[in-house]
């Protein structure tokens, strides 16, 4: 018991990877993999692209065919756990085009500029600081074309149940800081990205959505979703 405590402290997701894609697909059926493929066709080959939390590497497969030969993805994931599976699930062939960067800070990625950044299911487990730091980073890295995809959890009456829920066991098991959902949206909007689709599941439960930067920033005051 020692030695689990020790590597739960670690890696706090050591207990959760291994039945994560599985408690996924439970819960919320199919739609919840799809949310997080309907955007990658504005994925071009060649493209740069940050996956930003990625776990278990579910879309990567679909994400290497969109970049092709000559694309290039930084993954960027700080529980050992979950990269570990997403690396078992390609051939050694294809992972040469993926730079695997076990890490939660934007820091520790080379100096590219990013043709495409994919956050799914990230920023719903972050405070409004670090979701402000993500932002405040990327803005090196980024252009005028670069696309974020972004699919996350919203507050709606008949699931408001479920959703406590799920904070509360990612507390216990992760010791995720948040105690309610970010209001996504405003962060955008303060950073300077506009909206160009989104895609909503089980009556807007979860979402996706594709952004691009606006011309302008927009500096707006942040909240949470109640």
């Amino acid at each position: 018991m020692i030695g689990l405590r020790k590597k739960v402290a670690e890696d706090p997701y050591c207990l959760i990877a291994p039945v994560y894609d599985f408690l996924s697909q439970l819960v919320f059926g199919k739609d919840f993999q799809r949310s997080r493929t309907v955007f990658l066709d504005r994925i071009r080959p060649g493209n740069t692209v940050l996956v930003l939390g990625g776990g278990t590497g579910s879309i990567l497969p679909q994400l290497l065919n969109r970049c092709g030969t000559g694309g290039r993805i930084l993954y960027l994931e700080p529980s050992q756990a979950m990269l570990r599976r997403a690396r078992q699930r390609l051939e050694l062939s294809v992972q040469a085009q993926i730079e695997w960067v076990h890490s939660s800070q934007l820091g520790d990625l080379p100096a590219v500029k990013l043709d495409a950044i994919v956050s799914h299911y990230l920023l719903d487990v972050l405070p409004d600081e670090g979701i402000d730091r993500i932002f405040l980073e990327l803005q090196t890295r980024i252009h005028s074309e670069t696309r974020w995809l972004f699919a996350d959890f919203f507050p709606i009456s008949d699931r408001r149940w479920l959703l406590v829920a799920m904070i509360c066991l990612f507390r216990w098991f992760a010791r995720h800081p948040r105690k309610d959902l970010p209001d996504y949206e405003s962060f955008f909007q303060k950073w300077g990205w506009k909206e160009l689709d989104r895609i909503a599941f089980q009556r807007g439960f979860f979402r996706a959505m594709c952004y691009q930067l606006a011309p302008k920033s927009i500096n707006l005051p942040i909240t949470s979703l109640k």
